[in-house]
């Protein structure tokens, strides 16, 4: 099974204001993920973070030193971005959201 990307507008705002190169480095590590099945992705850095985030399971996904907060959508084969941040900053946008 593959899964299809989707992105928060909030994610996506945050890519348009890297550098090129880099916003590109996420970008294409996240869209390869929609090539992997649920039992590989734990091989490409997507791992659960530890807790729930308001009671929802998200996943995180290292891309350097950037993260990308992600939920799986099962009924319908997505994986959703809703973050992505620097490792720093990320956790603190995340409970300041709850």
């Amino acid at each position: 099974m593959t899964y299809l990307i989707r992105y928060s507008s909030e994610s996506l705002k945050f890519l348009e204001k890297l550098p090129p190169p880099i916003a590109k480095r996420i970008f294409n590590s996240i869209s390869e993920l929609g090539k992997f099945d649920r039992n590989e992705l734990g091989d490409r850095n997507f791992e659960p973070p530890k807790g729930r985030i308001s009671g929802v399971l998200f996943y995180k996904h290292r891309i350097g030193s950037y993260r990308a907060i992600c939920q799986i959508v099962e009924e319908e084969d997505v994986i959703f971005v809703a973050l992505i941040g620097h490792r720093k900053t990320i956790y603190k946008i995340i409970n300041e959201k709850l």
